[in-house]
């Protein structure tokens, strides 16, 4: 399959964005962030024949609201300037139809010539760049690449929705202003060096590896514990055990391993945070599994994970923006440290699962698949499939653990319906 880019250009909102807010600053944690861009590809089978005129259109209308996305990112001030220099738009071609190319179960590094950073890392200046993908069937494929420095996984899908409503005809009046004031919330600290730096090691040949694990399979385990975990917590415990596996394999005995995950801070904390508040509004939550301390089993790592969480709520909910960004740097300190030591395994988790994105509809219906790409880094990331009868689990890690990996006998069981796009 080739994909080839003809079309290079940059969308600027359709109004100068006012001079009083030409100057956007990060909030700490936004300042804390990974520097890379987050990606995903949306797939259409049907649009209109002037779907690619609509998505400029309406792209430069939804950026007078969304206009720190069409500025450019200074590094060293840890602010944006809302030049209005635009949000960069490519247009490619796919020599394929859109169903042959679905039917195949493409691989992951395929998928990330579909968005316009496909490494991810490292960060430029540019906010906001979409690709949209035109198969010779007249499906369409967006890729975004958004930058992490900007937004968690909530206020992705909060822009990718409010801008697929505005393409579908809708009055700008009628899509909800986001919230561009989580700095005020969560002031920025002089904290730039800490930010989280993401170890890539260009030697090591890392893949990325689609499952889908359904609702049936993951409800096995949901019986054999008393705590009514959900499906995120489920797959968190048995992917993070058999990486602990994997690792005693490895080095001849259990090592101690962390399992790194965010928890959305919207609703949980006494700071007056709008739901549709545009940033990384998120606090870094680590569980610790220590070999000396107890065994390995699927329990007991479910129960560390859920006393993780439960401490992060509790503290949340009691603390002011000091506190959280103390914490969040105490947090990252200690996995430096542990990293540093090298006795230590990390382990890190995200999840986009109950967010809607596949209600992204440009007015030619829901994408028929939303997907991530592959990662060069060691990460499990986990999304609804589109029915919600099942999760796709992105699981990145060199080519060797993947292959012993996916000989667990709980990946296995998981595994065990056939997997389906």
């Amino acid at each position: 399959m080739k994909i080839e880019i003809f079309s290079r250009k940059f969308i600027s909102p359709s109004h100068p964005t006012p001079s009083q807010l030409r100057s956007y600053e990060l909030s700490c944690i936004d300042q804390l962030s990974a520097p890379a861009y987050a990606t995903f590809v949306f797939f259409y089978p049907a649009p209109p024949n002037d779907a690619q005129s609509r998505l400029e259109k309406s792209l430069s209308e939804i950026l007078t609201l969304y206009y720190p996305f069409a500025g450019r990112y200074n590094e060293k001030l840890h602010e944006i300037h809302c030049c209005d220099e635009g949000a960069e738009f490519l247009v490619a071609n796919v020599d394929c139809k859109l169903d042959h190319f679905l039917q195949k179960k493409p691989d992951t590094k395929v998928l990330n010539q579909f968005v316009p950073y496909p490494k991810e890392i490292p960060l430029t200046t540019t906010i906001l760049a979409i690709q949209v993908n035109r198969f010779q069937c007249n499906g369409l494929a967006i890729g975004f690449s958004l930058s992490h420095k900007l937004v968690d996984g909530v206020s992705y899908i909060l822009f990718v929705n409010q801008w697929a409503t505005l393409c579908r005809d809708v009055t700008i009046s009628r899509v909800k202003t986001p919230k561009f004031n989580l700095q005020t919330i969560l002031p920025a600290r002089d904290v730039h060096k800490k930010e989280i730096m993401i170890p890539i090691d260009p030697a090591t040949n890392f893949v990325t590896h689609r499952f889908t694990f359904y609702n049936e399979a993951i409800s096995n385990f949901k019986l054999l514990s008393k705590l009514h975990p959900s499906r995120v917590e489920i797959l968190a415990a048995l992917t993070w055990k058999a990486r602990i596996a994997l690792n005693q394999a490895k080095f001849g005995h259990l090592r101690t391993s962390l399992l790194i995950f965010l928890m959305n801070l919207r609703g949980k904390t006494s700071l007056d945070i709008p739901n549709n508040v545009v940033g990384n509004c998120v606090h870094l939550v680590v569980a610790k599994f220590n070999p000396a301390e107890m065994k390995l089993s699927f329990n007991d790592l479910l129960s560390l994970i859920r006393t993780a969480k439960t401490n992060a709520e509790e503290f949340a909910a009691k603390s002011d923006g000091e506190s959280i960004l103390s914490s969040r740097i105490g947090t990252m300190k200690v996995i430096e440290d542990e990293l540093r030591q090298g006795k230590t395994d990390i382990s890190v988790l995200t999840s986009l699962c109950c967010l809607p994105y596949y209600e992204a509809d440009f007015g030619w219906g829901e994408p028929i698949w939303v997907s991530s790409v592959h990662k060069p880094t060691e990460i499990i990331h986990l999304m609804d499939n589109k029915s919600r009868t099942g999760i796709e689990a992105y699981i990145s890690m060199e080519e060797y653990d993947m292959v012993q990996f996916q000989k667990d006998e709980d990946i296995l069981a998981l595994n065990s319906i056939i997997s389906k796009l």
